[in-house]
């Protein structure tokens, strides 16, 4: 048996982590035992899975470029855990494109070969980027209804309404809602809304559904 036509990877562990907008950190050294490079790129779709050839059904791939003075100080007071990783550069404004997305940190050698694919912790990027203090839930006032949910990851949310709690299966109107670069969705809605019951319906990448 080829060994080497395997998958080099598991997606079903995420030891990658983007731990804030412009920094993600790799278990993997950022050279081989020999003193050979190797590259590290972030690969993001709807659905990856890894091959013997690397990483397949990428829309976007970084090539991400290895800090070796490793993390600010302030990315190791807050993650210490991840002291002695591999630091790695991430592009400005790359969360709002790609945050919606399936990530995969994927490692070749300097000679291309695949040697590594792994998924991505997002918990300290959301943190830094999409921190949000503002409201949230309904806000029931003299003009009407602001709803409003923090959803970053998610691709779409739908609000439900619904005429009691007891026709929950059974909408009586379905409505697109608004994305703000803050990772909240909202919706601003008429006086006819109040007394109504609501429900969110949340478009969501989620692993363990692979």
């Amino acid at each position: 048996e080829d060994f080497n036509s395997l998958p080099q990877g598991d997606l079903s562990k995420a030891q990658a982590a983007w731990v804030s907008e412009t920094v993600v950190l790799s278990p993997l050294a950022a050279e081989d035992a020999n003193g050979h490079p190797r590259e590290f790129c972030l690969h993001a779709g709807k659905r990856l899975e890894i091959t013997g050839e690397g990483v397949e059904g990428s829309e976007t791939v970084l090539k991400l470029d290895v800090v070796t003075s490793g993390p600010p100080a302030s990315i190791l007071a807050k993650f210490p855990h991840f002291r002695g990783y591999t630091t790695l550069q991430m592009p400005t404004g790359t969360a709002h494109k790609l945050v919606t997305r399936q990530h995969v940190l994927a490692v070749r050698s300097h000679e291309g070969h695949p040697v590594d694919a792994t998924s991505v912790q997002l918990a300290g990027m959301l943190d830094d980027v999409f921190a949000y203090d503002g409201p949230l839930g309904a806000h029931v006032h003299e003009t009407g209804v602001d709803l409003h949910v923090w959803a970053p990851t998610a691709s779409s949310v739908r609000l439900l309404l619904f005429p009691s709690a007891d026709s929950l299966a059974s909408p009586q109107e379905e409505l697109e809602m608004c994305q703000e670069d803050s990772g909240v969705w909202s919706l601003t809605g008429p006086p006819k809304w109040r007394g109504l019951y609501y429900q969110y319906q949340v478009t969501v990448f989620c692993p363990w559904t692979l």
